[in-house]
């Protein structure tokens, strides 16, 4: 069976990659745009909004350290409107 993917969370900096975040972040808007990307970032994530908005825009961001409780509501929020679509498809 065909795996589903239903949200991406990635750092704004990975591999050392400063930009690495934003980077995929305009790969899967190009490819899978309704998907929700939930970024997350050490530093202030006002430094990277501006470029995270011209790659198609974030469904979130994150501040780390994470806290797991946020993270948990934030990835459950961000996924319920697809869930629902997938239950309504089903009917």
């Amino acid at each position: 069976p065909k795996a589903s993917i239903d949200v991406v969370l990635a750092d704004i900096q990975m591999n050392g990659e400063p930009r690495a975040g934003i980077d995929l972040l305009k790969a899967i808007r190009g490819r899978w745009p309704e998907l929700p990307v939930i970024l997350m970032t050490a530093y202030d994530p006002s430094a990277v909004a501006v470029d995270a908005i011209n790659a198609g825009g974030a469904s979130y961001f994150l501040s780390k350290p994470l806290a797991t409780e946020l993270l948990l509501n934030r990835v459950k929020i961000t996924t319920e409107p697809a869930r629902l679509r997938k239950a309504l498809a089903a009917f």
